[in-house]
């Protein structure tokens, strides 16, 4: 946790993420060392998305990130009540997309932003400005940081200085042995 801090540290990315593990004692990790940096506690399809939602208030998480197929309806606005945010992934589909706009999820985690920016309808919708159609309550996250695709500092050439997209060949800080 620290590994990944010291680097949004340094690449001015603070502002801009937030951090994200399946892992919940590396999400408290990471709020230990930096408290005001969004954590999310990305929720694997084997247990209670309300326990675990539940587990990261209690924690002082801000989010939940649960696989969208174990969220139903009514849980979204209960978790949002407890103060967290429901950021549910990997959504691909129109139907699907649409269902989660519609129950109010802060933000769709997907491998197909551009259909789910097009079924937000806002004739603006771009994945430069941020605007994600109708849906007030959709957020646009910036960068999503997976510990094991972190880019060695020393090796500057795995950033992008324009797109901001790592070079996933390059050297890694953290290897599957981590």
């Amino acid at each position: 946790a620290t590994q990944v801090m010291d680097l949004l540290t340094q690449l001015k990315w603070l502002d801009d993420t937030i951090v994200s593990s399946f892992d919940l004692d590396t999400c408290l990790a990471v709020k230990k060392i930096h408290p005001a940096v969004p954590v999310g506690w990305l929720l694997n399809w084997t247990e209670s998305t309300m326990d675990c939602a539940r587990r990261a208030a209690e924690s002082g998480l801000d989010a939940v990130h649960p696989h969208y197929k174990t969220v139903l309806e009514g849980d979204v606005g209960t978790i949002q009540g407890w103060g967290l945010q429901v950021n549910v992934w990997t959504v691909n589909s129109a139907s699907s997309i649409t269902r989660m706009y519609e129950w109010g999820v802060d933000t769709i985690i997907t491998d197909d932003h551009v259909l789910a920016l097009s079924l937000g309808r806002h004739p603006s919708a771009s994945p430069l400005n941020g605007v994600a159609g109708d849906c007030p309550r959709l957020a646009a996250m910036n960068i999503v940081v997976c510990v094991k695709q972190i880019p060695d500092p020393a090796a500057p050439q795995s950033l992008d200085a324009t797109t901001h997209n790592l070079d996933r060949t390059g050297k890694l800080i953290l290897d599957e042995a981590d």
